[in-house]
């Protein structure tokens, strides 16, 4: 027979913990703000590349993304996004790994 794979929205799902709940908390918070973060320069990004697309006919409109300086900068922007995003989804990860190993090494002593 098949595994029925059950899917949780909710980071770190099978993580349990007894004492460090807050941190638990912490580590998934972590996680939504990272996404949040994410979407939101991603967002930006996508509205400013359609501004330009709306300003110039489309042949023209990926030579003014790469040579126009605003642009370049909203390139930068969105890959310092992204990398602000993924050093605070590794900082939830990092909280949920010692949540883990609590718990881990709490149960294996009782």
């Amino acid at each position: 027979m098949s595994k029925v794979t059950k899917i949780s929205f909710l980071p770190f799902s099978k993580v349990e913990t007894d004492n460090l709940k807050t941190l638990l908390f912490t580590a998934r918070f972590f996680v939504y703000i990272a996404l949040a973060y994410f979407l939101n320069g991603l967002g930006t990004f996508l509205y400013d590349v359609h501004e330009v697309v709306n300003l110039y006919n489309f042949e023209q409109t990926w030579r003014v993304i790469f040579t126009n300086i605003h642009q370049a900068l909203l390139l930068k922007k969105l890959l310092w996004e992204m990398l602000f995003s993924a050093a605070i989804l590794a900082t939830g990860g990092i909280l949920a790994a010692i949540v883990s190993f609590e718990f881990k090494y709490e149960s294996k002593s009782d």
